[in-house]
């Protein structure tokens, strides 16, 4: 699948989703786990004026609970009509948003804007392992000294990749009819040493985490990672 053909399905998708009023209104249960945790040493007591970038923000759901927190809402996506309709979406709940058109590799945004970088379940579509350390460049490039990134990326025992192909290093090709992705290739870092190679080039304080859901014919397997901008 070319990226153009994966570009078009991703706004008919969101488009189809927003006519049908049936998008996503609740946050990841992770990212709100993540970012209200008491626990966690990045905890903080007021989000205020934190600016966050969402990068693959899809129908704003995370930014929902970004912008409940009080946080500064920016984000990226794919294609201006995503943008808009997330953005009209934002707007008719409260919150303002700055929404552009770009990608993982292509963030319109000045260098060192942004305290917290969020990436939800969107960089494994670059699909390569240069293209990923090209999207962790610019992840660093935007982030201001000493901001913190926030992945969330796919997990091998993830069911997207049911009679997935290997095509390359951490390189699969998607073959399960039932999804319209079918034909993309996701990166998957395979295991927790990958991510701290890959991300210890750009950034410090690399931590990991995994999330395996058992949805009964269905596994969702995600690594969670923070790291620091050095």
């Amino acid at each position: 699948m070319s990226d153009t053909e994966a570009v078009a399905k991703w706004n008919q998708y969101y488009q189809q989703g927003a006519r049908k009023g049936n998008m996503a209104f609740w946050p990841n249960e992770n990212l709100v786990r993540i970012l209200k945790g008491s626990y966690f040493p990045w905890h903080k007591d007021s989000y205020k004026d934190v600016k966050t970038l969402d990068v693959g923000f899809g129908s704003g759901n995370n930014l929902m609970l970004c912008g409940s927190l009080g946080m500064e809402l920016y984000g990226v996506e794919i294609h201006d009509e995503i943008c808009q309709s997330t953005g009209e979406r934002l707007t008719s709940m409260g919150y303002k948003s700055d929404l552009r058109t770009g990608s993982n590799r292509n963030i319109p945004f000045f260098d060192g804007t942004f305290d917290y970088l969020i990436s939800w379940d969107a960089i494994h579509y670059e699909g390569k392992p240069d293209l990923i350390e090209e999207a962790l460049a610019e992840f660093n490039r935007v982030l201001k000294p000493g901001g913190r990134l926030f992945i969330s990326t796919i997990a091998p025992k993830h069911t997207i990749f049911r009679n997935s192909e290997i095509v390359g290093h951490h390189q699969y090709l998607l073959k399960r009819e039932d999804d319209f992705r079918k034909g993309q290739v996701f990166f998957c870092f395979d295991a927790p040493q990958y991510i701290q190679y890959f991300l210890s080039k750009q950034f410090s304080e690399v931590e990991v985490g995994r999330s395996t859901l058992h949805y009964f014919f269905e596994i969702n397997d995600t690594f969670m990672i923070t790291a620091i901008k050095n």
